[in-house]
């Protein structure tokens, strides 16, 4: 008589099995909801001019061309930041016979101070 009282019905356990079984498929979809969400959006950033660089700086030049710096590195505007190479473009501007040393930086956004004075306010890069 006592193990009736352990047994468990077919019919008590189906709707627990069911409730098991949905909730695994959801957190399944989520999952890869997820991951797709994600590559969608790595995607996007590599094809949105974000990850392409807009702007190329020339700081601390006094004796040279700018023009002949920036042709020397081989770094090109509204090419892909990731695929050209910092490493080797600073050894390329560093062989031009006026510069002792290069620092070549990657910078992915442009800073803006709000300064307010007497009531009026400027926007500053």
């Amino acid at each position: 008589m006592a193990d009736k009282q352990n047994v468990v019905s077919v019919s008590d356990r189906i709707p627990a099995l069911k409730e098991q079984r949905k909730k695994r498929a959801n957190r399944r979809l989520i999952f890869y909801l997820s991951i797709f969400f994600i590559l969608i959006g790595i995607v996007v950033y590599f094809q949105s001019p974000l990850s392409h660089v807009q702007q190329i700086q020339v700081e601390g030049n006094y004796t040279g061309e700018t023009r002949e710096i920036i042709d020397q590195s081989a770094l090109v505007s509204g090419e892909s930041i990731w695929s050209q190479s910092l490493g080797s473009a600073k050894e390329r501007v560093e062989q031009i016979p006026y510069i002792e040393e290069a620092t070549i930086e990657r910078s992915s956004r442009q800073h803006y101070a709000l300064l307010s004075k007497n009531g009026s306010y400027g926007l500053f890069a």
